[in-house]
């Protein structure tokens, strides 16, 4: 039940987070957003389709399940509420 209110509600915190090592293969759990400590691209896996985002430092409410090597960004951590 929690789980599900946090998803609808837009101010619920994230409970957990795990650092994101980009891997040209390898999928993570699906993120609800991602904190970006470094801004740069982040080439990444969204709803299957390869996406290339221009992310600057921060978090970003972001479904992703892959972050490939090709990104730029660093200190990236995917947070899940």
């Amino acid at each position: 039940m929690a789980a599900k209110y946090a998803k609808s509600n837009p101010n619920a915190p994230y409970t957990r987070g795990a650092a994101i090592t980009p891997h040209d293969t390898n999928l993570i759990d699906e993120t609800d957003a991602i904190s970006v400590g470094a801004a740069g691209t982040v080439v990444s896996l969204m709803n299957g389709v390869a996406t290339t985002l221009t992310l600057p430092a921060g978090i970003h409410k972001l479904a992703i399940t892959r972050v490939t090597t090709a990104s730029t960004a660093t200190g990236l951590v995917a947070l899940y509420l």
